[in-house]
């Protein structure tokens, strides 16, 4: 038996670039792990059987999770005859924009790879038949196979670490409701509005800084029309002082603040608010 945590993302950048023929978008985004964790309970059955369970009611537990998806994966790729039970501790809001199914999948394959003794786990982030397997799985799988501060691009899943932003202070604020990832995808059109913008994208990476000028995520304009709470939260935090921005597709935003101090300042004026609040750091 084994336990290991998976932690949460932020998108400090999101760019679309164009949709592909096979309906999904190309993207550049620098992604970030951050210090709100899943814990993932692995341990090795007789049977050959994938069980799942987990305290959260909402997630399934049959071959619909990425967990089972990930452990199914691993035992066809490597021929494992044994079974595995996995119990989820969800911590990280789920259809939030913070990655947790994918950084559950993540660790699954990380798990198991450690658990049956495949691989030496140092190699797994630079094996290729795994970032294959993992992205198969789900666009920011392979990203969680490393994390720290990574340029993803393709849809997601070429990954490549990127100078760090170090350790940063980071308020994640979740309105308590959900974004379907698919609709706000659903709703881009080409050209994009703001087209000058996708000229930010830094053609160095290594030069790359943290500020307001490069924060940027293309899908704000596509959830807060539909969702005004949202960008209430990302104003909120801007006028407390922070570097703002919403994650993924959403519904999570986040805000970088200048100290502990400030960020529990901020979160005790927000707490007033029915909103589930994390204070977390860069990891």
């Amino acid at each position: 038996m084994l336990k290991l945590k998976t932690p949460a993302k932020i998108n400090l950048f999101l760019e679309i670039l164009n949709k592909r023929p096979d309906g999904y978008h190309n993207l550049v985004s620098i992604m970030q792990t951050v210090s709100l964790f899943d814990e993932l309970t692995i341990e090795s059955l007789s049977n050959d059987t994938i069980e799942i369970e987990s305290n959260n009611k909402e997630i399934p537990t049959d071959s619909r999770n990425l967990v089972y998806k990930a452990a199914q994966a691993v035992k066809e790729k490597f021929n494992i005859k044994q079974g595995v039970k996995i119990y989820i501790d969800k911590q990280i809001p789920i259809c939030a924009g913070l990655g947790g199914g994918s950084s559950n999948a993540a660790g699954t394959i990380k798990g198991l790879i450690e658990l049956w003794g495949i691989m030496p786990l140092d190699e797994i982030s630079k094996n290729e038949q795994i970032r294959l397997l993992s992205s198969k799985l789900g666009a920011d799988v392979p990203f969680f196979l490393t994390g720290g501060t990574t340029l993803c691009e393709g849809i997601g899943d070429i990954v490549a670490p990127i100078k760090s932003i170090g350790k940063k202070n980071v308020i994640l604020i979740n309105p308590n409701f959900s974004v379907s990832t698919s609709e706000v995808y659903n709703r881009i059109k080409f050209p994009l509005t703001k087209i000058s913008q996708m000229y930010k994208i830094p053609t160095d990476f290594k030069h790359w800084s943290l500020d307001k000028n490069d924060l940027f995520n293309r899908l704000e304009e596509f959830v807060f029309p539909y969702n005004p709470e949202i960008a209430k939260i990302k104003f909120l935090l801007i006028q407390a002082g922070c570097l703002a921005l919403m994650s993924g597709s959403g519904s999570t935003v986040f805000g970088i603040s200048k100290s502990k101090d400030h960020s529990d300042e901020i979160i005790k004026k927000l707490n007033q608010y029915n909103w589930k609040i994390y204070n977390t750091e860069t990891h």
